[in-house]
């Protein structure tokens, strides 16, 4: 009977060190990924801050684009009004 529950105590003993290891590495595994979302919140943000630098580039080259498009249409059209005249 005495053997039976040393057995017992020590089958116990090794779930509870199983236990143990496990929940170590569901916490190991909660603060990677604790840390791993505040990396991609940085690069989130980092991404977020240069859409936004490449929207303003977008719409600068869009307003010089179309001054040089009304540039070349009136320079074309006095071109033409010079070949016309001769």
């Amino acid at each position: 009977m005495k053997d039976i529950a040393i057995y017992k105590l020590a089958r116990i003993e090794q779930a509870v060190d199983r236990l143990a290891r496990a929940v170590e590495r569901l916490e190991e595994a909660a603060v990677s990924k604790a840390e791993a979302s505040a990396i991609d919140a940085e690069a989130e943000h980092a991404l977020r801050l240069d859409l936004e630098g490449l929207r303003s580039d977008y719409e600068n080259l869009r307003t010089v684009s179309h001054a040089v498009s009304g540039r070349l249409d009136s320079a074309i059209d006095r071109v033409r009004g010079v070949l016309e005249s001769s």
